[in-house]
């Protein structure tokens, strides 16, 4: 005798993976990859613009703002805020002159990643203080 199982027994045993939680990973996964997920939870863009962008975020002044606050700008995530906060800190200017890193919105489309249409966007939600 072996102790191979006879095929009365592998019947009974298939699929080793359990079919309905594999089917509701899938789903999950089709759902996330689509961005249906995202939509439906509220974090896209086009739910928070306008006057519900600025009911829950306040002015940000770029030449002083730390990254994460920066990360809450539309359209800017955690790596153009450290973006942002590098070319701040490296950018080359005369620190005793009243001279800023950015001066106006159009400034930081200098920054890599930051477009036109980027800073057109962030108009509204940016501030320049006189420091």
């Amino acid at each position: 005798m072996t102790d191979q199982p006879s095929n009365s027994q592998l019947e009974t045993t298939w699929p080793a993976v359990p079919v309905m939680p594999t089917a509701m990973i899938l789903v999950a996964l089709a759902l996330v990859s689509s961005g249906a997920f995202r939509r439906s939870i509220a974090f896209t863009e086009s739910t928070y613009t306008g006057q519900t962008w600025a009911s829950v975020l306040k002015t940000i002044d770029p030449n002083h703002a730390p990254w994460w606050e920066l990360s809450l700008l539309p359209r800017i995530g955690p790596t153009l805020a450290h973006a942002i906060v590098q070319h701040r800190d490296t950018a080359v200017i005369d620190r005793e002159s009243d001279q800023r890193v950015f001066a106006q919105p159009g400034d930081l489309a200098r920054v890599h990643g930051i477009g036109p249409r980027t800073v057109e966007r962030l108009r509204p939600y940016l501030r320049f203080d006189q420091d």
